[in-house]
């Protein structure tokens, strides 16, 4: 062997050996954390395992998290944030929610020879190709108005609103 080769092996050696007489990371002495001037409240079903939970106090698994309001399931998708109901007068017959909006928008057609021209929708999380009449996540179907406008009618109320971006067809 050459000189060279040998001097870097024993020079290996040696920091690997320098290295492994090191202490761990973990037997080293932690110093005290300073205490806050204000301490912030933790929740009360926060996780408490160290790998659970990160340094600021923050949970890292999705179970951990608290569900969405209604107001961001909104804001997320798209749609207006729901509306708050006035309270109803004595007497008075309570009046029927606005129906929700319908959450596809019209970007296209795809006709296939077929007959039945395929309308294509999309969302903030998916695009499909639907006939008209087919059920679109088992509430909404597609039909033409007298216009000829492209409209979303609600399965469970018979609510009617155009698709936004469809063009009128005769």
């Amino acid at each position: 062997m050459k000189p060279a080769l040998l001097a870097l092996l024993a020079f290996s050696l040696a920091t690997s050996a320098w290295l492994a007489l090191q202490p761990e990371a973990d037997d080293l002495p932690v110093p005290a954390a300073r205490p806050r001037s204000t301490p912030t409240p933790r929740p009360a079903a926060a996780p408490t395992s160290p790998a659970v939970v990160l340094a600021g106090g923050l949970p890292t698994r999705a179970a951990d998290w608290p569900a969405p309001g209604a107001a961001a399931i909104a804001a997320w998708q798209g749609g207006p944030a729901p509306v708050a109901s006035a309270p109803v007068a004595d007497g008075a017959a309570p009046q029927r929610p606005p129906p929700a909006p319908f959450p596809y928008q019209w970007i296209g057609q795809l006709d296939d020879g077929s007959g039945r021209p395929q309308q294509l929708l999309a969302s903030a999380q998916r695009c499909i190709g639907v006939h008209m009449g087919d059920l679109i996540d088992r509430r909404w179907r597609l039909a033409r108005g007298a216009n000829g406008e492209l409209l979303a009618v609600a399965v469970d109320s018979g609510d009617t609103q155009p698709v936004r971006g469809a063009p009128a067809q005769p």
